[in-house]
């Protein structure tokens, strides 16, 4: 039963997560950029689905851009150096860094389909490439540099180990995996 109980208690936490918090995070980074680089917040709108509204016409291209990918970077940045022993604080953080490492494969995904001729109009990183027409190259040399950071940061915090710990659950050196007090599954 208490393997059950933690099973549903991950789920909810990944799907509150991954619909409120992540895209509340999202749209905070829009928003704190835009305040901070002299932008006007016309509208932020939390529920049903977050989104903001900016008005940018006074603020130059380059500061429009960090408005454009602050959405990604804010979550990422507000978890990626979050160290903690508790699970539950941990597997959050996970959570963001994961919901943002897709996000970020999106966004070079996108990316490349741009530069190909194929144009997907809303999209954040899409929209940061129109400003800088002559560097998409190095604009997506960056973007996949920061996935790879985000993999090896994610790969490094052993979340399976973390994972298998919680529910009570060793590994032992031959791979199998068996309960901790008893001689196997």
């Amino acid at each position: 039963m208490r393997f059950v109980l933690k099973s549903v208690g991950l789920l909810v936490v990944a799907l509150f997560v991954a619909v409120i918090g992540y895209p509340i995070l999202h749209e905070f980074g829009h928003s704190i950029a835009a305040v901070l680089v002299g932008a006007k917040l016309i509208e932020f709108n939390l529920l049903p689905l977050p989104y903001v509204v900016l008005d940018v016409r006074e603020v130059n291209v380059n500061k429009q851009a960090i408005i454009g990918l602050s959405g990604v970077m804010f979550p990422l940045g507000l978890v990626t150096f979050v160290k903690t022993r508790k699970f539950w604080i941990w597997y959050t953080t996970f959570l963001v860094k994961g919901i943002s490492l897709y996000a970020i494969m999106v966004s070079l995904i996108c990316a490349i389909l741009y530069v190909n001729g194929i144009g997907i109009e809303m999209e954040d990183f899409v929209q940061v490439l129109k400003f800088y027409p002559n560097n998409e190259c190095l604009c997506i040399v960056l973007l996949s540099s920061v996935l790879v950071y985000v993999m090896f940061v994610i790969k490094k915090e052993k979340p399976l180990s973390r994972c298998l710990n919680y529910f009570e659950v060793n590994n032992n050196a031959s791979g199998r995996l068996f309960d901790k007090g008893r001689d196997g599954l």
